[in-house]
């Protein structure tokens, strides 16, 4: 098989029913076969999401209240040990699958051309579908690649390489935002991480087709974090809490959220009542 195999006819192109909408990996928050970036200060719970999003697309399960479609993940953990991730897996409130797989020890690196063929052919055997490297800059060989425009350019580039060769896997970088964003987010309660806060050059946020950003607040009952997501190709707007209920990892309705569900599910009971009392009809055209 060579790269030309996949040439493609305008024809083919344009009779393609699968290119006439987005392809998604989780419905309206990650496209299928497509780049992003989870950008978080530090403690802002970016490794929590990150695991969250693999366990709900390994299981076929829900993010965020948004259905995954069920395949299989590997996750480069670079910052965190087996022992961090066995003791996450075992509170977490999600089933544990052969479906996920991680690589830990902190030897992959994304500068390495080795080691990128070897993660191509990996993703290949296992038929993985969606990638989560975390944390970017302990997945590059110095602080200077992380750093210098030109070299980050270069790293991006051969991820982009990967994702057109491949077509349907979809790749998550973690990247760390700039230290003065925690402070920040904690003062400042109208304050949000964007992702131009990434830490590192600006090749960063120029890469992304998606973005997950986390901005920790401080409540009444710990700390939270606000998740946005930016996207170039479709737009989504709602912005969504997360945090620790006890040992779990959960999503928290904001205040204007829960009220929309309370006044739903009232309605919802009121609805039932006056169709039991037979003040209500259902008509079916």
């Amino acid at each position: 098989m060579t790269i030309f195999d996949k040439v493609m006819s305008s024809k083919e192109i344009i009779e393609n029913e699968e290119f006439e909408q987005v392809q998604w990996l989780v419905d309206d928050l990650i496209p299928s076969g497509q780049a992003g970036l989870i950008v978080a200060p530090p403690k802002a719970m970016k490794s929590s999401l990150s695991m969250d999003i693999a366990q709900a697309v390994s299981n076929g399960g829900k993010v965020m209240e948004h259905q995954a479609r069920q395949a299989n993940v590997l996750i480069i953990q670079n910052e965190n040990n087996v022992l961090t991730e066995r003791q996450r897996l075992l509170q977490g409130d999600r089933e544990v699958n052969d479906n996920l797989f991680f690589l830990h020890g902190g030897v992959f690196k994304l500068d390495n051309v080795e080691h990128m063929r070897d993660l191509t052919n990996y993703i290949r055997e296992k038929e993985i579908k969606l990638v989560i490297i975390d944390p970017l800059k302990d997945c590059l060989s110095s602080d200077e690649i992380l750093n210098n425009m030109q070299e980050m350019n270069r790293v991006l580039m051969r991820i982009t390489q990967m994702k057109l060769f491949l077509e349907d896997v979809s790749f998550i970088l973690v990247a760390h935002a700039v230290k003065s964003t925690t402070e920040r987010s904690i003062t400042e309660k109208d304050f949000r991480v964007i992702p131009e806060n990434a830490l590192g050059s600006t090749a960063i946020p120029s890469w992304y087709e998606f973005c997950f950003t986390m901005s920790p607040k401080r409540g009444k009952s710990g700390m939270y974090s606000i998740i946005r997501l930016s996207a170039r190709n479709f737009a989504y707007n709602k912005e969504i809490a997360c945090g620790y209920i006890g040992d779990q990892f959960s999503y928290i309705l904001p205040d204007s959220e829960k009220k929309k569900h309370r006044e739903e599910v009232e309605e919802n009971e009121l609805l039932k009542a006056l169709k039991k009392q037979g003040k209500v009809t259902e008509i079916n055209d």
